[in-house]
């Protein structure tokens, strides 16, 4: 009984720590002091993922029942969810800087022509075409880039949300959910409106979730109590 008590406490200060680390860096970031910085994300990723694990883990143990050891692991899993949707919040709109000197400041009919693609392939044929015109890393964040940032989704979506375990649900949140990423950034002048780029993060998103299918993997998540 005093170790099952002792495990909830400690359960409760890891998670009170790392919800408050997600706070801070949430503040941080709305707050425009931050830029998007490869070093500090990984960091940041690696602290809320450890403290989310241990407090979650901590909580599991203290229970015998399966349904209890799932929400307490799942709890965990959230914490880390919610990290990375603000890694995407300021990756996509608050890191770059012209948010609120440039919104809406142009014209719109003329960012239609100029800052928008409907052609399948066009802007990753482009880069490939004209290479050399372009720095490596130009290439590399428009492509890897697209393909890596919504792939944490196919991950995390299908063992937080029941509904979405199936592929077709899924796949039609994805493509919803970038659309209107993608309209915003169009409208707010923070990029452009590029069917390749719904294209690159959407095969990102289902490569990750059909990985998650393996069966080592679904083996890991089971030990973990994120799947029955």
């Amino acid at each position: 009984m005093v170790i099952k008590i002792l495990k909830r406490v400690f359960s409760a200060i890891f998670g009170l720590l790392c919800i408050g680390l997600i706070l801070a860096s949430a503040v941080e970031v709305l707050s425009f002091r931050v830029r998007y910085d490869v070093g500090g994300v990984f960091l940041g990723l690696f602290c809320i993922t450890l403290l989310s694990l241990l407090a979650s883990s901590l909580l599991s143990s203290s229970f015998q029942e399966i349904k209890w050891k799932q929400h307490s692991m799942k709890a965990g899993l959230f914490l880390i969810f919610a990290f990375y949707c603000l890694i995407l919040l300021n990756l996509l709109f608050i890191s770059r800087h012209i948010f609120f000197e440039y919104a809406f400041s142009s014209n719109i009919k003329s960012r239609i022509a100029t800052s928008t693609n409907f052609i399948p392939f066009h802007t990753m044929i482009s880069y490939l075409k004209n290479s050399d015109n372009f720095e490596s890393t130009v290439i590399y964040t428009n492509i890897i880039g697209n393909l890596l940032a919504f792939a944490p989704m196919g991950f995390f979506l299908p063992l937080l949300f029941q509904k979405l375990k199936n592929f077709l649900p899924f796949a039609c949140v994805m493509v919803l959910t970038i659309t209107v990423i993608e309209l915003i950034q169009f409208i707010t002048n923070l990029g452009i409106m590029d069917i390749d780029d719904l294209i690159l993060n959407l095969c990102g998103a289902i490569f990750a979730f059909y990985l998650c299918k393996l069966p080592f993997l679904k083996k890991l998540f089971q030990r973990f109590h994120w799947i029955s």
